[in-house]
């Protein structure tokens, strides 16, 4: 298995990968991993860590969460916002207008 902080670095990359390549989605594959690999570097944050670096997390997160389109289904849209909300509440950066 992975050690904890080869995971992250790991974590980190893909989302930064996804936010720079990808364009918005609707696959629900993508979007469970994604989530996964998402709350993953969510988790790593504590009390202990770097400004700097919850503020990169909380980027990548944002940046993964304003690709998700699922274009006229506003239900499973919100749905979706709902369950970051949720999972992402040590983020800083939350916005309320994504």
């Amino acid at each position: 298995m992975l050690n904890r902080e080869m995971k992250q670095s790991i974590s980190k990359s893909m989302m930064q990968s996804f936010a720079k390549h990808a364009d918005s989605t609707s696959d629900p594959v993508i979007i469970n991993s994604l989530m996964d690999v998402a709350r993953i570097l969510h988790d790593s944050l504590d009390s202990l860590s770097f400004q700097d670096e919850r503020s990169q997390i909380s980027r990548l997160i944002l940046q993964f969460i304003s690709k998700i389109d699922f274009g006229k289904d506003l239900e499973q849209q919100l749905n979706m916002y709902n369950d970051c909300k949720r999972s992402f509440y040590k983020s800083d950066n939350r916005q309320t207008d994504w």
